[in-house]
């Protein structure tokens, strides 16, 4: 049985987990390969610890994100890819479909720094994002309010005389 047969790189961040600690493109390496030449890049020393930070919403309608470029402005932080985008529906993480909502490629000098910038930047990102939840049409109205400032949109049951009044002439 013949499965898979393919010319390319790893998955999500691979090249450029490569390029940032050993300062070498696997692209480039791949392409001189198949050219008959040998790889030009020479691999330096490990210059630094890397990894990679894939953060989940809750579900709900993503209604804002962080922007790229403030999340690239945090310590370490080398790519910023969004999986997600405003008016998404996500399905948050019950659902055998959900997936990240974004990945961050960090770099740090020690294994023990980088494991402080991943988390870093996860919470910045997730701390960004304005999901709205799935709820009752209640809290929704609730959330509106609170979240996005909208208190016009807030739920009011007419208990007021006039609200009672104006209410029964509609009848």
């Amino acid at each position: 049985m013949f499965s898979e047969c393919a010319a390319r790189r790893g998955g999500p961040f691979n090249e450029e987990e490569v390029r940032v600690s050993r300062s070498v493109s696997l692209a480039e390496a791949a392409v001189d390969l198949c050219l008959g030449m040998r790889p030009q890049a020479t691999p330096s020393d490990a210059a630094c610890e890397v990894g990679s930070v894939h953060p989940k919403l809750p579900s709900g309608v993503v209604l804002d994100l962080p922007r790229a470029e403030e999340l690239a402005a945090l310590d370490g932080v080398e790519y910023v890819r969004f999986y997600t985008y405003l008016g998404a529906t996500d399905t948050g993480p019950s659902s055998s479909l959900y997936q990240p909502a974004a990945a961050m490629l960090v770099s740090a000098p020690t294994a023990a720094d980088l494991e402080l910038r991943l988390e870093q930047v996860e919470r910045a990102f997730v701390k960004g994002a304005v999901v709205s939840p799935n709820t009752s049409p209640r809290h929704m109205r609730d959330f509106q309010s609170d979240v996005l400032g909208r208190d016009d949109l807030q739920y009011r049951p007419f208990t007021s005389a006039a609200g009672r009044e104006a209410a029964g002439r509609s009848l």
